[in-house]
């Protein structure tokens, strides 16, 4: 048993140490690295477990290369990649709520919530027909006019909703509907807008979130528009390599910058610990003034919320 022990410990180190390969070089992108990678105080956590366990066996090397990996893994940040935008003399403000309702199940939640913010731009993954028919109610209509609707069978299914005028543009394409507009309204400048939502990196299905990850950040490469704004489920976060080159790519900042309270925005049965921050509102020309995080009990997923200036 001590040899197994011994054995498996170390086994752990080695795990760390590919996880921390992972977050310097952006290589190893592969299951479980990827999966792993978005819990890193998980991961840390698991290693202090085994610090105890090493105690016990009085052997002192393991005991020091977990504490190393512990510490490293649950204090060591991802590369800084964000661009940072100070807009001193803002003459617009945009207010930008965006919701995974878990196939529909949240759609009432996240009306709530639009009743409450008023957001004047609203992005909504995983809109299946139930969600359809509650974003066309008259009311939810009158304050939200202007729309693109890709409601699917189930998670398939995106919607974005606003107040100013919005032009169609060209989706990306992936396994679930990725829509994107243009706001022309004589109230603003021109904003492109683009929801995001990979498909999720399951065990057989890393290769297709990373495609897609990487559609998205052509997008935003290619886009010559001064302003842009990216939001959604990104299925990713900071602690991906994939994700950091979008927002390269993009030159985007995160909205969740304006918040010292961040959390996790997504949680595996609803436990805090087991969360991960996949929910993003990025942007390009313009300064988030505030960031806020909204429940969304029937969801596994928390809708975010920023108020933009430019």
């Amino acid at each position: 048993m001590r040899k197994f022990l011994t054995r498996t410990l170390w086994l752990g180190v080695a795990g760390a140490a590919v996880l921390l390969a992972y977050r310097i070089t952006g290589q190893l992108e592969f299951m479980p690295v990827v999966q792993f990678a978005a819990f890193p105080l998980v991961v840390a956590t698991v290693l202090l477990v085994g610090v105890l366990v090493a105690v016990g066996l009085k052997n002192y090397a393991l005991l020091s290369a977990l504490l190393v990996a512990a510490f490293v893994i649950g204090m060591y940040p991802p590369p800084p990649v964000q661009t940072e935008y100070s807009i001193e003399n803002p003459q617009h403000s945009l207010t930008v709520l965006s919701g995974n309702v878990m196939a529909g199940a949240a759609t009432a939640e996240l009306i709530s919530a639009m009743r409450e913010l008023s957001p004047d731009v609203v992005f909504i993954q995983e809109c299946d027909a139930r969600c359809d028919a509650l974003i066309s109610a008259p009311d939810i209509r009158a304050q939200w006019p202007h729309r693109i609707v890709e409601s699917g069978a189930s998670v398939e299914g995106s919607a974005i909703l606003s107040v100013f005028e919005l032009s169609e543009s060209a989706d990306v394409n992936g396994e679930f509907a990725m829509p994107a507009v243009v706001i022309q309204d004589s109230r603003l400048p021109q904003i492109f807008v683009q929801l995001a939502h990979p498909f999720p990196p399951l065990p057989t299905t890393t290769h297709v979130w990373k495609n897609e990850l990487n559609a998205l950040a052509e997008r935003a490469a290619e886009l010559t528009t001064e302003r842009v704004i990216f939001a959604g489920d990104f299925n990713a976060g900071f602690e991906h390599a994939v994700f950091r080159e979008l927002v390269t790519a993009g030159k985007f900042a995160s909205a969740a910058s304006a918040s010292s309270t961040q959390g996790p925005t997504w949680r595996i049965n609803g436990i805090e610990f087991l969360g991960t921050t996949l929910d993003h509102i990025l942007i390009r020309g313009m300064e988030s003034r505030e960031f806020t995080i909204v429940e969304l009990p029937s969801s596994d997923h928390k809708a975010i919320y920023a108020q933009l200036v430019f």
